[in-house]
């Protein structure tokens, strides 16, 4: 809903324009300004809804959700009852714009809301009521069995038209959905042979540096000098090591050791640790919502990826800012869809980093999951520290979300679920979100 109540700035100011213009113009010319006190509560309803909207994370929670519907139908209810006015004054003119109003609501239905299948249902409902309704109403008042029948015939043909093409509109996005899912696995297929010369790559320069250093080692007779090749070859024997593990969690055959913990605690100890990566330009905060839940998940794995995330945020803001580390609980009714990754309807713990840098560009946030892809100069990552975060997290049965617009930051999310104890007695308390 966010991506077509608030995202088309253009649009949205248009259709404002417009019905403003129409209401003034029949205000003044007709002398009708009940249509002025229409459109000021339209207006209001539309703001109440586009702010709830855009101030919402994605994806929202279950009461978002039903929030946003219930708003949504209101305001699609009360812009119903323009036509049905119009039309009742039994002016030809008038039946015409009411009859135009009703062809917009059927236009814009089946271009915005198609994808949104409740909100698609009801308004077809009320769409199609109308239509009928007033097709009804000109066969009432026709003055030959002629006429009668045409005016059934238009209004269950417009009916017709309205569901085949909201039909046919939804068929195309499942389409669209499904060739976007093949063309993922298109690339994962080519992500492999990616990853495949990146490994080569990353091992054979650090098998270069220890064989180089233990060739030497045997040559050289100074203590000092075979201490420091015999300290770089096991710094570059570590490193391989490293790489191995982010290997392993981003191919999810990590060996996890997971426990039940209290995220809360969990991520006030973090921040002592999170603190010293970070220069005294960038402040890190930390947000709570406080529930008796747990989580089952391995410590140390999820430290790391957190730190990599924090790491991660320090270097998208060069000339200093802010990083936000957030705790909070969602309930989701419905399956969450993130990037590759489908997490079934439950409860979740959402733990999140936010910067205040320059955001990623958009088709830059898929591409920054891909492993060896990083944005940063040579030698300061190897692009392998989100791919292991996101497979860590999904080995754990979670998901990492990513929320990004440019000028306006990022946030990552981890999504893990609730511990099973906890869901199974999570209806004696509440959920934030």
């Amino acid at each position: 809903m966010i991506e077509s109540d608030v995202e088309p700035v253009f649009e949205i100011g248009a259709r404002f324009f417009l019905l403003s213009v129409f209401c003034i113009s029949v205000a003044i010319w007709l002398d009708l300004t009940s249509t002025l006190y229409w459109l000021a509560i339209f207006m209001l309803a539309e703001a109440a809804n586009i702010v709830f909207l855009s101030t919402r994370r994605r994806p929202g929670t279950h009461l978002d959700t039903q929030i946003a519907l219930a708003l949504n139908f209101i305001t699609t209810l009360w812009f119903a009852t323009l036509p049905i006015y119009l039309w009742s004054l039994d002016v030809t003119l008038m039946r015409f714009a009411a009859l135009s109003l009703v062809v917009g609501m059927v236009l814009y239905a089946i271009t915005r809301y198609s994808g949104l299948r409740r909100i698609a249902i009801w308004d077809g409902i009320l769409i199609s009521g109308l239509a009928l309704y007033f097709g009804y109403d000109m066969a009432r008042q026709a003055d030959t069995t002629t006429e009668t029948l045409l005016s059934m015939l238009i209004s269950v043909l417009i009916v017709l038209y309205f569901l085949v093409s909201l039909r046919e509109s939804i068929g195309t996005r499942s389409a669209l959905k499904q060739a976007e899912k093949r063309n993922i696995q298109a690339q994962k297929v080519e992500a492999i042979g990616q990853l495949t010369g990146g490994i080569a790559h990353d091992f054979n320069n650090l098998l270069t540096v220890m064989i180089g250093n233990l060739d030497l080692y045997s040559e050289v007779e100074a203590r000092e000098e075979k201490d420091q090749l015999a300290e770089e070859a096991r710094q570059a024997a570590l490193r391989a090591a490293t790489l191995t593990a982010q290997l392993l969690a981003f191919s999810h055959k990590a060996q996890l050791n997971p426990k039940t913990v209290d995220p809360e605690p969990f991520l006030k100890a973090f921040l002592a640790l999170a603190r010293r990566v970070l220069p005294e330009a960038v402040a890190l905060q930390l947000e709570l919502v406080s529930v008796p839940d747990r989580i089952t998940v391995d410590v140390n794995q999820l430290e790391n990826a957190l730190l990599n995330l924090v790491i991660n945020a320090r270097d998208a803001m060069s000339g200093g800012g802010t990083i936000l580390l957030r705790l909070d609980w969602v309930d989701t009714e419905y399956p969450q869809e993130f990037h590759d990754t489908t997490l079934p309807a439950g409860r979740y713990c959402r733990i999140s980093v936010e910067d205040s840098g320059s955001g990623i560009a958009p088709e830059l946030q898929t591409a920054i999951m891909d492993p060896f892809f990083t944005t940063k100069r040579v030698g300061k990552g190897s692009g392998l520290g989100l791919p292991m975060a996101k497979g860590f997290i999904e080995q754990s049965g979670g998901a990492l979300e990513l929320v990004s617009r440019p000028g306006d930051g990022s946030v990552f999310a981890f999504w893990l679920p609730v511990s099973e104890a906890d869901v199974t007695g999570s209806g004696d308390h509440g959920a934030g979100s």
